[in-house]
């Protein structure tokens, strides 16, 4: 006759205590790995939108000094003084210019061609004419030069570096005007701006002069104080770690340099050597002002 045993295979209360710890200890460490992941992924990301932006604000700066427009670049600043000499000697009457002066538009070329001003008053502003505008609608009437505007503007939240030194107080902005170009006197109080870069400690703006060879810091101390060159910028400011970052750039027009000076010397050698002329120089080109022909200043 068998004999038969009541016995069961499984865990008993202490090991399924033990499982569940070492599972639990396991979700732990998981949980902890991946939310390390995802707060560094975060972080990354922060940071390298904070630099993209430092980036976006030089380009848009670069693209506008790119593009800056002026007559200067291909023709000498008329000079009346001059003008009236080269009549005397010629012995033909001398017609004073009707050109008008304004605070946007202070002096006219050789080619009767307005020139606009390069404004820089002080360190971490500058104000000039450039064609980097973009028409919305195909076949417009609305222009592709624009006066812009890169200034310093305070801002209410500031960013604190690691020192607790509230420096990163300021804001990049770029200020557009795309109409009413030929306004007297500049007003950008009621345009809206852009802002470029947060937190930003200083911008400074220096400009190229051919005979020192070196950067100056104000536009009237460079050779051409009327005539945008060469331009270096400077911006200090806070990442969103609250560290300090440089950047520097060297940008200039993609206007080729010419010599307008000795051009005109040259044209005068050649109206002598003829026997004359009515000077002023040969009009060409195009922008804004003039384009040489009955459809001047069409763009506007």
């Amino acid at each position: 006759m068998k004999k038969y045993t009541n016995s069961q295979d499984g865990f008993t209360l202490i090991e399924v205590l033990i499982a569940i710890t070492i599972l639990a200890f396991l979700m732990v460490g998981i949980y902890t790995i991946v939310t390390n992941s995802v707060e560094t992924k975060d972080r990354v990301l922060t940071e390298d939108k904070s630099f993209v932006q430092a980036l976006r604000a030089l380009e848009r700066l670069q693209s506008d000094v790119a593009q800056a427009w002026s007559p200067l670049y291909a023709h000498a600043k008329y000079n009346a003084t001059a003008e009236r000499a080269r009549a005397q000697a010629q012995q033909i009457e001398f017609k004073p210019s009707k050109f008008k002066a304004t605070e946007r538009f202070p002096f006219e070329t050789v080619t009767k061609r307005a020139a606009p001003a390069v404004i820089s008053e002080e360190k971490s502003e500058i104000i000039f004419f450039t064609a980097s505008n973009r028409r919305k609608l195909q076949d417009s009437k609305q222009s592709r030069y624009a006066w812009v505007k890169h200034s310093l503007k305070k801002t209410d939240k500031v960013v604190s570096s690691e020192d607790n030194d509230a420096s990163g107080e300021f804001e990049w902005v770029r200020t557009f005007q795309n109409s009413d170009l030929w306004e007297e006197q500049f007003n950008f109080d009621d345009t809206a701006s852009q802002v470029l870069l947060r937190g930003v400690k200083s911008l400074e703006f220096f400009f190229w002069d051919q005979k020192s060879e070196k950067f100056v810091d104000r536009l009237r101390d460079s050779g051409e104080p009327d005539l945008l060159r060469v331009l270096k910028v400077k911006v200090t400011w806070l990442d969103t770690d609250g560290i300090e970052q440089v950047y520097e750039r060297v940008m200039r027009p993609l206007w080729p340099s010419f010599d307008t000076k000795k051009d005109e010397e040259e044209k005068e050698i050649f109206r002598k050597s003829q026997g004359g002329g009515t000077g002023g120089g040969i009009a060409g080109g195009s922008g804004p002002c003039g384009d040489g022909g009955d459809n001047a200043g069409d763009d506007l």
